[in-house]
């Protein structure tokens, strides 16, 4: 759904000091991915980290029912039993998005506070979106070497960052009754991310995609909305 005018959501902002991204992240998240992508991707759990969800890093659920990030694919797997590196460093189509695509190339979401006279706008510009090749189990075998993280020993699924949406600048702009703060963060980051689920046999091994997985899109959307 594309945005062509400022969309202004009431919000309560009591607790948010001036001017701190982060700490409005988690207001803002919900209102992007109405707003960007009609709820199909998911907005990072954390604007500080969204590095960590960029295109070919992997995520994976704990036993605490939380879902942490692991690093890149390409870190991960076992070059041993897996294909070579040239493969892994081959992955990526870069694309800018068009409006025609269903995401505008800038976004401007204010959060209004009407009660406590607060105020934040967030603007994105230059939105673009990158995109992964899907991988394909049967004929690039992936193999992952649990000993480089310890989470991978206690799963038998993994989830596999292979779309994102991101902004080449966000500027924030936050005000009360007194004072107004203004920054911009110019350097590309994932805003809204699509993932792949990929089932892992005993030795690690991806076996098969799991491709029923709204389910799965829902669990990691509640555990990012209540960190």
């Amino acid at each position: 759904m594309a945005v062509e005018k400022k969309l202004s959501i009431e919000a309560d902002l009591t607790a948010m000091d001036r001017c701190d991204l982060n700490q409005a992240w988690p207001i803002i998240r919900g209102e992007l991915e109405k707003a960007l992508s009609d709820s199909v991707l998911v907005c990072v759990p954390s604007y500080n980290d969204a590095e960590l969800y960029d295109n070919s890093c992997v995520f994976v659920q704990s036993p605490a029912k939380t879902y942490v990030p692991l690093g890149k694919l390409q870190d991960l797997i076992d070059k041993s039993c897996s294909t070579t590196d040239k493969f892994w460093h081959n992955l990526y189509d870069r694309t800018t998005i068009m409006k025609d695509d269903g995401i505008p190339p800038d976004f401007d979401l204010e959060l209004k506070d009407e009660e406590h006279r607060r105020k934040i706008e967030l603007k994105g510009l230059k939105l673009q979106r990158r995109s992964l090749r899907n991988l394909r189990p049967n004929t690039r075998p992936v193999t992952f070497n649990a000993s480089i993280k310890p989470e991978l020993a206690h799963v038998d699924t993994i989830h596999v960052v292979q779309d994102v949406v991101g902004a080449n600048e966000l500027c924030v702009t936050a005000s009360d009754e007194v004072n107004v703060d203004l920054f911009s963060i110019v350097s590309w980051k994932p805003i809204l991310i699509g993932f792949k689920t990929y089932q892992l046999n005993n030795e690690f091994r991806i076996i098969k995609e799991i491709t029923d997985v709204q389910n799965i899109y829902n669990s990691v959307r509640e555990a990012w909305s209540n960190p």
